[in-house]
């Protein structure tokens, strides 16, 4: 796994200024890896990757990826890809994990980093 996706962060809710749309993506990315009940019919989050509201960035969604990585790997595949082919911003939210100088040449798609 790179460094470009380890640890914990925010998928932050806005690009380039302006929120990101439609505005149920978060519901969506939350929805792929999600389980069904088969008993009661509801459907259950994972526990790495569950919607947030975050103040400075919006509604976003909260993903840990190393765990994602291990327990649901084509999850973790779709999310990587999404972020990547939406240009979505990484607010990282284990800051030592990104102190790799190897991190900072790899990531071109990062416009925040954030303790």
């Amino acid at each position: 796994m790179s460094y470009l996706f380890a640890g914990k962060a925010l998928i932050s809710g806005w690009v380039n200024g302006q929120k990101f749309r439609p505005s149920n993506w978060p519901e969506r990315m939350c929805e792929v890896g999600a389980t069904r009940d088969p008993i009661k019919g509801i459907m259950r989050y994972s526990n790495h990757l569950n919607i947030a509201l975050d103040d400075e960035h919006g509604y976003c969604v909260h993903v840990d990826f190393d765990a994602l990585a291990q327990y649901q790997p084509e999850t973790f595949k779709y999310v990587c890809w999404f972020i990547e082919s939406n240009q979505l911003t990484l607010v990282a939210r284990d800051a030592s994990r990104f102190n790799a100088p190897a991190f900072e040449a790899q990531s071109p798609l990062l416009t925040a980093l954030v303790a």
